[in-house]
Parts: C-alpha cells; structure tokens; sequence
C-alpha cells in the first residue's frame, strides 16, 4: 500500500513537471538561445528532472538495504532463540545428571559406610575366633596331642573357613 502510494504521488509530481515545463516552453518561445548552448531556463528544467531520478533511485536503494538489514536482524533474532532454547534444554539435562549423580554418590558413600562396619565387625570376630583357636591348639599340646584338634578348635577353625 506504501509502495502504491509513493507510486502515485510520483505519477502525480512528473504530471506538474510536465505541465510546468510546457508552460516554460511557452514562455521560453520568443527567447533566442546562444549558439550550440542551452539557455539558463532550458537547463534547469532538465538538471531537475535528472535530482529526482537521482533521488529516486537513491530512496530505491536505501529501501532495498533496509530491507536486506531487517531480513538479517530477523534471522540473527530466530537464531539467538534458538540458541537460548538448546542452552536451556542442555542446562537441565546437566541439573538432572547432576542430581542424580549426586543421589548416585550418596548411596555410595551409605554402602561403603555399611561395610566398612560389616568389615570392622567380621575383623572383631576372627580376631576372637583365632583366640580361641589359640588357646584350643594351646590346650591340646598341653595334652601331648600336637596334632589333635580339640572339638572347640575345631568349631572355630570351621567358622573361620565358612
């Protein structure tokens, strides 16, 4: 609609330049001109006409780049959207790994917790057994029986093993 209107308005000014530049004819008409030279009066009308194509084509152009520039803001615009939306998509996916990496290491450190308690406990418990075993090997040499193993050491030489 701009365009038309900007169209128009041109139509509308080269049909007054034409009526004008008849109406200098006419009075231009009993003026002689110099020899192989334009009067002041015939050049000006031409110099004009040449300014407002000038013009024309410069206003031309100008829209021409606006256009291209909007063209490009536009693009660079949907592009830093874009770029924002796979951040954002890429941020949570890290805050979820890292949840549950996190969980993951919790669970972890409770396991390793439990037995290192389990370990302490069945430490405490050979250390027990292998005195007991003691004192039963210790018993049965007493005896003369070096090689003979006594029912209680062997219960524990048998819960050692198992």
């Amino acid at each position: 609609e701009a365009e038309e209107a900007r169209r128009k308005e041109e139509e509308e000014k080269k049909r007054k330049e034409k009526e004008e530049e008849a109406k200098l004819k006419k009075a231009m008409a009993g003026v002689p001109a110099p020899k192989g030279e334009m009067s002041f009066f015939q050049k000006v009308p031409s110099k004009i006409k040449d300014l407002e194509i000038n013009q024309s084509l410069l206003q031309s152009y100008i829209q021409d780049i606006k256009k291209h520039y909007d063209e490009a803001f536009e693009d660079v615009q949907s592009e830093a959207k874009a770029s924002q939306k796979e951040l954002k998509e890429v941020g949570d996916r890290l805050k979820a790994s890292l949840t549950s990496l996190s969980d993951k290491l919790s669970q972890l450190q409770d396991a390793s917790a439990s037995l290192r308690q389990e370990r302490d406990q069945q430490a405490q418990e050979i250390t027990r057994l292998a005195s007991q075993l003691e004192a039963a090997t210790s018993a049965g040499r007493g005896q003369g029986r070096w090689w003979f193993l006594t029912p209680e050491a062997f219960a524990v030489l048998l819960a050692l093993l198992l």
